[in-house]
């Protein structure tokens, strides 16, 4: 990948490849003979902006979601905020007991329990 700066706003980027029909020497190298063709997308980069912004704008772009202390974290278990801001909770069943629960019932499962 090529990267080439032209003025202060504007960066060309291209990719290239050695073509691998001859080998290459160090001595090609040194002379900058090389052959090369362009392969993949090739783009440029512009700065479209390089002033900030209004000042509410700005504000709400740089807002960050509020982070409670330790002791409201401890009144609040299990309750937390994510990255976004929204309020998440992690809830916590007891274990079933697994003799009480309906199941189907089988014809060979009454004859087990007879003997």
């Amino acid at each position: 990948m090529v990267f080439t700066s032209v003025g202060e706003s504007l960066i060309h980027s291209k990719q290239y490849e050695i073509n691998t029909g001859k080998t290459v020497n160090i001595t090609d190298v040194s002379n900058g003979t090389i052959a090369m063709t362009e392969i993949g997308p090739r783009y440029s980069l512009t700065w479209r902006r390089d002033k900030i912004a209004s000042s509410d704008l700005f504000k709400d772009a740089c807002k960050q979601p509020k982070v409670g202390n330790y002791e409201s974290r401890k009144a609040k278990k299990n309750q937390f905020t994510d990255e976004f801001g929204q309020k998440m909770g992690k809830v916590f069943l007891q274990q079933q007991d697994t003799d009480q629960l309906v199941t189907r019932k089988w014809k060979n499962q009454n004859r087990e329990k007879r003997e």
